[in-house]
C-alpha cells in the first residue's frame, strides 16, 4: 500500500503545471488517493504567518471516526489564494512530504485494523517531557519509522539511507526532519532512538 500511495501522489504531481491552487489539492489529490485505496479527508487552511515556509502538512487518524478515514490538512501561506507559482524542485519536496504524512497516518489505520476492539496501551512510560511521551509511544515509533524510511529512500536511495543511519550519530544534515526530531528529543544513544533506527532500517531493506 505504501508504494500505491507514493505512485498516486507522484501521478497527481504530473498533472500540475506551474501553478497550484486550493481546488487541485482538495479535489484532484483526493481522487488520486482514493484510486490507490486510501480514503482521506483533505482540507486546506490559509495561514498568513507561514510566509517563507509556504506550507505545512498535518495528519491524523481517529479510530472512532465512523468513516474510517485518515485526515490530511494542508496549511498554506496566503499566496495560495491567487495560486502558488511552483517549480519542479518545490513539487518534488511537497510530494515527498505528502507521501510521508499519508504513510504515517495509514500506518495508524493499519494498527487499528490489526487490533480491532482490543484495547492496547502503547504509551512510553519513562518520558521526561511531553515530546518524549508522544514520540516514545510505540505506535508513533512504528509510524514515524516507516515514513522516515520512505523519505530517505526517495531522496538518496537505500544504501545511502542506511549509511545515514549507521554513521550519523546526530543526524542534523539528513533529509528527514522527523529523524532529526527524534535525535533532538531523545539523543542518539537513547533506547527509543535506537529502536526507531532499527525499524527504519527494517523498512529500508524490506522487499
Amino acid at each position: 500500500m505504501n508504494k500505491a500511495i507514493e505512485t498516486a501522489v507522484k501521478e497527481w504531481a504530473d498533472t500540475i503545471v506551474d501553478v497550484i491552487g486550493v481546488d487541485e489539492i482538495t479535489e484532484t489529490l483526493y481522487d488520486c488517493l482514493t484510486d490507490a485505496g486510501v480514503y482521506a479527508l483533505i482540507e486546506v487552511e490559509v495561514q498568513s504567518d507561514l510566509k517563507d515556509d509556504m506550507y505545512a502538512i498535518g495528519g491524523a487518524f481517529d479510530p472512532s471516526d465512523p468513516f474510517n478515514e485518515i485526515a490530511l490538512t494542508f496549511y498554506f501561506s496566503s499566496e495560495i489564494e491567487n495560486g502558488l507559482v511552483i517549480n519542479d524542485e518545490w513539487l518534488t519536496e511537497f510530494c515527498r512530504e505528502v507521501v510521508n504524512v499519508a504513510i504515517h497516518e495509514y500506518r495508524h489505520w493499519q494498527q487499528d485494523q490489526i487490533r480491532g476492539d482490543t484495547l492496547v496501551t502503547t504509551a512510553y512510560r519513562h518520558a521526561d517531557n511531553r515530546d518524549q511521551r508522544y514520540l516514545g509511544d510505540s505506535d508513533e515509533v512504528d509510524a514515524y519509522a516507516i515514513g522516515i524510511a520512505y523519505t530517505l529512500k526517495d531522496a538518496v536511495g537505500t544504501e545511502a539511507a542506511l549509511d545515514i543511519l549507521r554513521y550519523s550519530a546526530t543526524p542534523k544534515e539528513t533529509l528527514s526532519a522527523d529523524l532529526v526530531r527524534y535525535a533532538d528529543v531523545f539523543t542518539s544513544r537513547h533506547a527509543v532512538y535506537r529502536r526507531l533506527v532499527k525499524k527504519v532500517a527494517m523498512h529500508l531493506t524490506a522487499t
